[in-house]
């Protein structure tokens, strides 16, 4: 009797012992990726949501998304496949072997399983301010999905945006082949249209050549950061001060950068045709140019002279509002072509 005492006690002590380890197992089995191995930790976005959620367009409209797109702790930026069926018009087959074939326009992409994320169900997490946020059983890399079919992508500051190729080629201007490699917007007619509610006062143009994917992505991250600035009468713009630091966590990548006399690698390479641009833009308009610096070696996008570096925490780009009126700056990037203005925003 005493030995069957002890062995009923044992047996609920261990199933006590087992209940409360099911409890503490039962998140991690509805919250964890299956490619995961260990539990996650507060570096994991998924766990520490805070200013990780994704605002995703699509040319230039706004998305309505009908789940949380996040950047995962590899630094992807992911969207839900109901999300990318919706918006993109992608078909989806997951075979077997969990390889993931996403189809559309006669382009395959295959996702291995290590390529996707795949929860084991549909998890409901709650961010700093206690909302509810759902996430889909399965997630997309965008990087991937953009290359394939030939998406523009742009990151930054927690926004995605996707330029199809038929929506970037409608919206370039018709420019004559005999175009010089720079000069004033108001000797193009066809980019003076690109904004055509706007009072322009003045603007500019590169063009670019012979340069890498990198290269392009960062110049067109720069001019995203500057694209509708205000300036008040009297108000000093900054470029670095505008633009920020340039990190691979804001989207910038590594092209050649000037260091001294010789030519290396460094995260944010090929801004300074933007700045470049600006700079005379800003001299296209009459603005007062108060911080302007020269590159060390010669560039091939403006004639000598003529080029503003800016590197952080150095050398900036500064100008004063001289006018009476507010003014606004409008930047992009069209074909091969950098183009900034200076528009009347009152």
């Amino acid at each position: 009797m005493q030995r069957s005492r002890i062995i009923r006690s044992i047996t609920h002590r261990s199933l006590g012992i087992y209940l409360a380890i099911l409890c503490l197992s039962i998140p991690l089995i509805y919250l964890s990726p299956i490619q995961a191995t260990a539990a996650p930790g507060p570096t994991d976005p998924l766990y520490s949501l805070a200013g990780e959620a994704l605002v995703l367009s699509i040319d230039s409209q706004d998305c309505s998304l009908s789940f949380l797109a996040y950047r995962d702790d590899q630094g992807r930026a992911l969207l839900s496949l109901s999300d990318a069926q919706r918006l993109l018009g992608l078909n989806a087959v997951l075979d077997a072997g969990q390889n993931l074939q996403l189809e559309r326009d006669g382009h395959s992409l295959v996702l291995a399983p290590d390529s996707y994320v795949k929860f084991d169900s549909w998890p409901v997490l709650n961010d700093s301010a206690g909302r509810s946020l759902r996430l889909d059983i399965i997630y997309l890399p965008l990087t991937a999905i953009a290359d394939e079919w030939d998406y523009q992508l742009i990151e930054s500051n927690g926004a995605i945006s996707l330029t199809s190729p038929a929506y970037l080629e409608s919206q370039t201007p018709n420019s004559e082949a005999s175009v010089p490699g720079w000069g004033s917007i108001a000797s193009v007619p066809a980019m003076c249209s690109i904004w055509p509610d706007e009072e322009i006062v003045g603007g500019y143009y590169t063009t670019i050549t012979n340069s890498s994917a990198n290269r392009i992505n960062n110049i067109i991250l720069s001019c995203s950061s500057i694209n509708g600035c205000k300036l008040a009468p009297g108000e000093v713009f900054s470029f670095n001060g505008t633009v920020g630091q340039r990190t691979t966590g804001k989207g910038y990548k590594t092209a050649p950068v000037f260091s001294g006399n010789q030519i290396v690698s460094g995260v944010g390479g090929g801004i300074c045709q933007t700045s470049t641009t600006l700079y005379n833009a800003a001299n296209d308009s009459g603005m007062q140019v108060i911080e302007r610096h020269h590159h060390t070696l010669p560039v091939h996008y403006i004639d000598a002279g003529n080029d503003a570096t800016v590197s952080w925490g150095t050398a900036d780009l500064k100008f004063r509002n001289n006018k009476t009126y507010t003014v606004k700056i409008m930047a992009t990037v069209h074909q091969n072509y950098v183009i900034l203005a200076v528009t009347r925003a009152d």
